[in-house]
């Protein structure tokens, strides 16, 4: 027995329990403060489709939304199990979040080394952008989970004569394409670089991959019904959206400095570079391997957009973020740059656990707080209007009790009240498309709203993030619709029982 198998036994075991204690930490993170924020308008709208029976879900997300339905379907079961409160409804996104951590290790080690995979899966514990999206009812967590599976099976599988592993790519391949269309552009690279390198006949590489090609083929007509959706992306200054890609893979979408995500981008730039220069052949032909499929498919999605398929935004991009991660992380394992790899990680997760636990105790920095709202609202004694002065203000309606949104019909009523935000700091890198408090003002905010001739100032209250005015008329009144940019902004309530 050779004298360094004590040792080597040592390491794997403190390996494994770093993992472990990681993965906890993790899930920490995520789960404690899962209800602390309430739904915004695009987890209104999954929570709306999870209702649905399977039949009307499969329509609503052809009708309404821009990707494939498989987290749709599953948030539906998720629901029927778990309900629909703001922590239990958010908590499939949480466990895929968590599920993330042991996936990336697992790429990491196997590419690298088992001090890889640690420092792979501290990336994946204490991001901030992957625990925000750990902790939103909607897609894109499950997307980072398809994106890490589907490049630990490219790894597994390019070195494998066999096709056990290239199968399982397959399969976890298709179910990312059904998560989010953006999956396709990391599949792509992921293949390429399978058919140029794995071993044995191209034959052999290509004949299950037509199998991927056969889902991908029948996705397109839905692909065509929902193009359009994402029309909205490129009104917004595509230099500015490119910048914050990288700032927010590394700091998460909101930062208290802000110099924090330059900074600390250029601190892992020129680490990583430093450990470039000191790494073996080996360790660089993993960066290679790792860091060619990230940039492969990050380059895809700028081309397309400068052809004009313009969709680029973080979150859109979050498949990419596993090769990416692993990618550094393996840098940082390299032998001789352990010392300034190890102070990396280290800082990046104190970084890390500092913004959530900032993010936590800044409510300028969560998503608008209508349960706040709705319990500040004085009690409606007749039925009433509520108009607000942004967009997104649906959530309202799952907060307030009795309230919808408001038909045609509803429109004619003696009692008003006009919601207006409140101005507060703003946190975020660059635009803010992704609806939290963003300074208390909507990205393309809707025209204010004016009462009628007939409805006079009753009263005027306020919460941390809103101003609420309520109006009364002598009669019924008319009340013309306000103009609506992308969603409903007028309700209707009826007297509570």
């Amino acid at each position: 027995m050779s004298v360094f198998a004590p040792m080597h036994r040592l390491a794997e075991t403190a390996n494994r329990r770093a993992l472990v204690l990681i993965v906890f930490a993790g899930a920490i993170l995520r789960f404690a403060t899962l209800g602390g924020q309430g739904l915004w308008f695009d987890e209104l709208v999954t929570l709306d489709l999870a209702q649905r029976d399977v039949g009307d879900l499969l329509s609503g997300v052809q009708a309404g939304e821009s990707n494939p339905a498989l987290y749709y379907l599953l948030a539906g079961a998720w629901e029927r199990v778990f309900g629909t409160g703001d922590g239990a409804f958010r908590s499939l996104s949480a466990l895929i979040g968590t599920a993330v951590i042991p996936v990336v290790y697992l790429a990491a080690r196997d590419l690298f080394s088992r001090r890889a995979g640690v420092f792979a899966a501290a990336f994946a514990a204490f991001s901030p952008i992957l625990i925000w999206y750990s902790q939103e009812a909607r897609n894109y967590e499950l997307l980072v989970l398809f994106g890490a599976l589907t490049f630990l099976c490219f790894v597994r599988a390019l070195d494998e004569r066999g096709q056990r592993w290239l199968w399982t790519w397959v399969v976890v391949s298709a179910l990312a394409l059904t998560t989010h269309y953006f999956s396709a552009f990391l599949i792509v690279a992921e293949a390429t670089w399978l058919l140029a390198r794995r071993p044995g006949p191209r034959l052999d590489t290509a004949l299950p991959m037509s199998a991927l090609a056969v889902i991908g083929l029948a996705l397109a007509p839905l692909l065509a019904s929902q193009r359009g959706r994402g029309s909205w992306i490129d009104e917004y200054d595509f230099g500015e959206r490119l910048m914050q890609v990288p700032q927010h893979f590394l700091v998460g979408l909101e930062v208290p400095w802000s110099g924090l995500a330059v900074g600390t981008g250029c601190a892992v730039v020129l680490a990583t570079m430093y450990a470039l220069a000191r790494a073996e052949s080996a360790t660089r032909r993993g960066v290679v391997v790792a860091g060619s499929i990230a940039f492969a498919a990050w380059a895809v999605v700028v081309l397309a957009a400068v052809l004009g398929s313009d969709y680029v935004l973080s979150r859109n991009l979050l498949g990419l973020w596993a090769p990416a991660a692993v990618a550094i992380a393996g840098a940082f394992a390299a032998p001789r740059a352990e010392l300034v790899g190890s102070v990396m990680v280290s800082a990046l997760a104190v970084l890390g656990v500092g913004l959530a636990l900032w993010t936590a105790a800044t409510p300028a920095a969560q998503r608008p707080q209508y349960p706040e709202l709705a319990a500040a609202l004085p009690a409606a004694t007749q039925p009433r209007l509520i108009v607000s002065n942004s967009s997104f203000s649906a959530p309202l309606t799952k907060y307030l009790e009795g309230s919808r949104v408001a038909t045609d019909t509803d429109l004619t009523t003696a009692e008003l009240i006009v919601i207006t935000p409140r101005p507060v700091d703003d946190y975020a890198i660059g635009v803010c498309w992704w609806i939290a408090t963003c300074g208390g003002g909507d990205v393309e905010p809707p025209p204010p709203f004016d009462p009628p001739i007939g409805f006079e100032s009753e009263s005027v209250d306020s919460t941390e993030f809103f101003d609420y005015e309520t109006f009364e008329a002598p009669t019924p009144t008319q009340v013309p619709r306000p103009i609506e940019y992308f969603t409903p902004r007028v309700f209707a309530q009826g007297p509570l029982p």
